[in-house]
């Protein structure tokens, strides 16, 4: 049983496993920001109420913990840190390994050239804070502070993904980002796709793909935008809490398509809702 209801056994078995991930991503993101002198105050916090939800889990299904799934490697500790908090859930979990390394320098290089792609096509301005760390981390990440923290093994896709966040949900808090962080990762993952065709760079998948294809979807039978960059920047003005509403409200105002067709858009709503991207819960 979880929150009263039957839950299978399987379903119970992924959600702890989603959330010892979480754990161990946010372990990282400590280490980093204590070995990059960055404030991980935040960070701590949330590592506290991740502990807690999967102490919650196991209690409510009768499910062991299991601490070498949360565990990772050990680095010497820096100087305390002040500013800025990497965002874990920000670090998309790529299924297209086909990266390279590339020299601080030239990572450097990159990101201004993604801050300038990413204000050619967002009406938003950027709270970049013009600092781009390297740092050997699993996949890149935005901190709190607006700056941007990546492995020398990346691509110059992964870090425009990372300037579109700073066009965006840097407008608001994280407490916000882990209550809709569906619908931010999903319409960052958009634009930064259809961007990404316009510049020819190269592309890969990851998990927010399927969000993605909800958002096309909403588009294609609602009309909000005549292009997917546009229906974007629709959705990446508004604050990221009041975002799924706007598209119920659209679909709700729409008198041209048939309840089928409407129950279709409906369920690509749901799937934006929410945050189950980070914490493997609906």
């Amino acid at each position: 049983m979880l929150n009263g209801k039957e839950v299978p056994y399987y379903e119970a078995i992924q959600k702890q496993r989603a959330i010892e991930n979480n754990i161990r991503k946010t372990k990282r993101s400590i280490q980093t920001l204590d070995r990059t002198n960055q404030d991980s105050t935040i960070q701590r916090t949330m590592l506290t109420k991740l502990n807690k939800q999967l102490t919650n889990l196991c209690n409510e299904i009768g499910l062991e913990k299991d601490y070498s799934r949360m565990s990772i490697a050990n680095y010497a500790s820096t100087n305390k840190k002040k500013n800025g908090t990497i965002i874990p859930e920000f670090n998309r979990k790529i299924l297209n390994k086909q990266y390279r390394e590339y020299s601080e320098n030239q990572i450097k290089e990159i990101s201004n050239e993604m801050n300038k792609v990413a204000n050619k096509y967002t009406t938003n301005k950027t709270k970049w804070s013009g600092k781009t760390y390297i740092d050997e981390i699993e996949n890149s990440g935005k901190m709190w502070d607006c700056s941007i923290v990546t492995p020398k093994k990346t691509s110059p896709f992964e870090i425009l993904h990372e300037h579109i966040h700073a066009h965006s949900v840097s407008y608001s808090d994280i407490d916000t980002y882990l209550d809709n962080a569906n619908i931010e990762e999903g319409i960052e993952n958009l634009i930064t796709q259809e961007i990404s065709k316009k510049e020819n760079i190269k592309q890969y998948e990851s998990e927010y793909d399927y969000l993605c294809d909800a958002l096309r979807n909403i588009n294609d039978k609602l009309k909000i935008e005549d292009d997917y960059i546009k229906f974007a920047n629709t959705i990446i003005k508004l604050p990221i809490e009041k975002r799924v509403e706007f598209l119920n409200n659209k679909l709700i105002e729409d008198e041209t398509l048939q309840w089928n067709e409407k129950f279709e858009i409906a369920k690509s709503i749901e799937l934006l809702k929410g945050s189950s991207v980070i914490n493997g819960q609906d």
